[in-house]
Parts: C-alpha cells; sequence; structure tokens
C-alpha cells in the first residue's frame, strides 16, 4: 500500500495495493513468524540486503520490507499499560500482574529500590508476551518499585508513574480529621497526585511532594468508602494506585448526611411544553423571551431516612457543567406538591412553586451551593420530602447546564447537618 502512493496510474497503484495485502496476508502465517517464547515474534524471512539504488522500483519480492517500515512509520509506541498491581507471593517472590494491551508484542519490566529510580530492567529475558511476571530475584524485607512499559512494531511506549497509598492502612477505621499520603515515583517525573474518595475527587491535585492532604471525615457519611490516588507525570501519563478500603465512624451528634435526588427532570416551554427530559444526563434552566428556549429544573429528595426532626444546615449542591451565555443569576424556589414524577413531568403539568428560597449568580462551572436550609426545616415537620425548583427570576436569558442523577459523577446531593 505505501508502493501504491508513489506511482501515478490507477492500475498499477491498484497492483501495488493488491500485492500488498497479499503480503500482509501472508505476513500473517505463524510459519514466517519466531517463536514467542522465546523471540520478539518478528519475521523469520527477510531481504537480507536489498538491491542498491533500486529503493522503490523494485520487484514486490522485496514488500516484505516496504510492509514493515510503513508499520514503523504508520504508529505511533503502545499507551503505558494500567492496573499494575505486585503481590508478594514468598519472601523471594513478588508476582506482578497489570491490564493486558491489543496490539503489543511484549512487555518490559523495570525495577528500583528507590521511588522514581533508576531503573534496571528486569524482563526480558524472558521474553513477556503475557501480562504477569514473577520477580525471583527480591530480597526480603526490601522495599521495591517496578514499571512496565508495552513495545509493539513502533517501539517502545511510555512508562506511567508508580503510585501507593500509605496511609492511611487499608482496612483502618477513621473519624475527625485525618492525613491521607501516597508515595509515588516515574522515570520522567511525578507532577501531582490527585486522591479519590469512592471514585470522586477528594481534594484538589497535590502538585508537590510529599503528597499529602487533610481529610475531615465527619464530612463524609459513616461506613464503607473506597480511597486511591492517581499519580500524573510530566509526559501526561496516569497511573490509579491500589483501591484501600476504609470505615468511616463519626459520632451520630452532627454528624453530615448526604442525600441524591430521587427524581429530577428539567422542562421547556413552547414547542417542547408535553415533552418530557426526565432520563436526560444534564439539567437544563432558563429564562428567555421565547417561550422554546424557557427551561425549569426540578429536584425530589426524599429524608424519611433522616431521624431528626430539624436541621442545622441543609446545602443543596449541584454540579455545574456549562454556562455557555456567560454569568447567569439563579434561584431556587419551593415546591410544596410531591406527586410529580421524573418520567412524567413536562411544563404543561409542572407543579405550581411558591417563594423564592435562595438566589445566587453563577459564574464559574463546578459545584454550585445553594442554602436551603429554612424549606428542608418546614418539610421534616411534615411529609419529610423536598421538592425544588430551580430558574432564574429576573429574564436574563441564561442557560445553566447541570449533572442530572443519571449522570455516572457528581451528581446531585443535599447534604443535611443536625
Amino acid at each position: 500500500m505505501e508502493l501504491s502512493t508513489h506511482v501515478t496510474a490507477q492500475a498499477d497503484k491498484d497492483r501495488y495495493q493488491s500485492a500488498a495485502l497479499n503480503i500482509q496476508t501472508s505476513l500473517s502465517s505463524l510459519y514466517y513468524l519466531g517463536d514467542r517464547a522465546t523471540t520478539d515474534g518478528i519475521l523469520l524471512h527477510g531481504t537480507g540486503s536489498k538491491p542498491s539504488g533500486t529503493e522503490i522500483d523494485v520487484s514486490l519480492i522485496y514488500g516484505d520490507y516496504y510492509f514493515i517500515q510503513g508499520c514503523y512509520r504508520a504508529r505511533t509506541p503502545p499507551a503505558a499499560p494500567s492496573g499494575l498491581t505486585a503481590t508478594a507471593v514468598a519472601s523471594s517472590q513478588i508476582k506482578l500482574t497489570w491490564d493486558g494491551m491489543i496490539g503489543a508484542i511484549r512487555y518490559s519490566v523495570k525495577r528500583s529500590t528507590k521511588p522514581g529510580g533508576p531503573y534496571t530492567t528486569i524482563a526480558p529475558p524472558p521474553v513477556l508476551t503475557v501480562n504477569s511476571f514473577s520477580d525471583t530475584s527480591v530480597s526480603a524485607n526490601t522495599a521495591y518499585y517496578y514499571v512496565v512499559s508495552a513495545i509493539d512494531v513502533a517501539g517502545e511506549g511510555p512508562t506511567p508513574p508508580s503510585v501507593s497509598i500509605t496511609a492511611p492502612a487499608n482496612g483502618a477505621t477513621v473519624s475527625g480529621t485525618v492525613t491521607v499520603s501516597a508515595s509515588a515515583s516515574d522515570n520522567v517525573g511525578v507532577v501531582g497526585v490527585q486522591f479519590k474518595l469512592d471514585g470522586a475527587n477528594l481534594g484538589n491535585e497535590d502538585t508537590t511532594a510529599p503528597y499529602n492532604m487533610s481529610w475531615n471525615t465527619t464530612t463524609t457519611p459513616n461506613g464503607s468508602h473506597t480511597l486511591t490516588g492517581v499519580a500524573r507525570d510530566a509526559a501526561g501519563n496516569k497511573r490509579t494506585s491500589s483501591t484501600i478500603t476504609l470505615t468511616v465512624s463519626n459520632g451520630t451528634g452532627g454528624q453530615l448526611s448526604r442525600f441524591n435526588p430521587v427524581a429530577d427532570a428539567y422542562v421547556r416551554g413552547g414547542t417542547y411544553a408535553s415533552q418530557n427530559f426526565g432520563t436526560a444526563f444534564v439539567l437544563e434552566e432558563k429564562n428567555s423571551d421565547l417561550d422554546s428556549y424557557d427551561r425549569r429544573t426540578f429536584l425530589l429528595f426524599d429524608l424519611s431516612s433522616f431521624s431528626s426532626a430539624s436541621v442545622s444546615s441543609a446545602i443543596l449542591k449541584l454540579y455545574v457543567t456549562s454556562l455557555m451565555d456567560g454569568t447567569a443569576p439563579i434561584a431556587v424556589f419551593a415546591v410544596t406538591s410531591d406527586s410529580w414524577t421524573e418520567t412524567g413531568i413536562t411544563w404543561n403539568n409542572q407543579p405550581a412553586f411558591g417563594s423564592q428560597v435562595v438566589s445566587t449568580s453563577l459564574s464559574t462551572t463546578g459545584w454550585a451551593s445553594f442554602d436551603v436550609t429554612s424549606f428542608v426545616n418546614s418539610q421534616l415537620a411534615s411529609d419529610k420530602k423536598v421538592s425544588l425548583m430551580l430558574w432564574d427570576a429576573t429574564q436574563a436569558m441564561k442557560l445553566v447546564r447541570s449533572n442530572s442523577r443519571e449522570n455516572s459523577a457528581n451528581k446531585p446531593v443535599l447534604e443535611v447537618t443536625p
């Protein structure tokens, strides 16, 4: 196929391309490949030396040469393997596993006794064509650091950073404020570690070693939670640490509770007035001078499991993903009817809304907070269900988009504290 770009006649182009396809088919035969247990699986035949000065216009018996060159020119090295884990099988053996990669010919494993290296290649040999390796040249009571890279016809790919959570310990029970720490190293240089609690960012990325942060566990519901660290190097490669499981156990007095909505949807006016948007991954709000552009967001929270008769704080949080018209005013309104449903609500049948609870102006995307304590207390005294509507009462004609509960991350949440 590479040769076909160097001729002008269509018949020659077709002939070269057809021959190249036949060559690719023949080159895939096991008869042309080396033993993958002891070699890289490369071709066992070749040109030896191609005729001097002929370069492109040579017999197609040299097609394998151009085919290999085309592979090198057309491909980039593979990405770094993910999911690397190390398990001490014995005092003299460590088992490494990682996620296999499509297209990888083999893997390279490097080891160091210091974070960040220098690293020494310990495999190959043997040639690794599977996504695991047992290091049997280790000593007891010694810390080892490993990196794995993938290799294909384009060469060896980048090496991702290594990272592990060093505190708290896996299986620990935590309360109050604790320090979360991670150890990270890389052959290029680690530029930051992002801690994640239950898959969501825990604070901001720490860009300075040692990598740690202070975590106030009273802002997290009691129970089991997972913690990981994601290291990022200067080349943009990332690696996630092994997951550790923790139990948060704080006294119930003043303990924050989080509630995701049991229903949420936005409604739209004009020609969309009878359409339901309850299964959308976004919520939208806009007060326009054209009916078809009007949107209102509705949320319903069920607090029946909340034992207290009142709260000292109730904060509605929405994750804003778009402010396409710039800074946008927005307000939260009380809705006394809880009979609407997520898949049934439309502009035409939306429940009536009451007084404004709180208003603000959104200038940046990300988490937006609204203090709805007074209205939540009024609903706790009745059916313990809280319906809210978001809209702009000033008709600023600014569209606001935020995540709905159908989104996989950063869902709407109502945080209440007794």
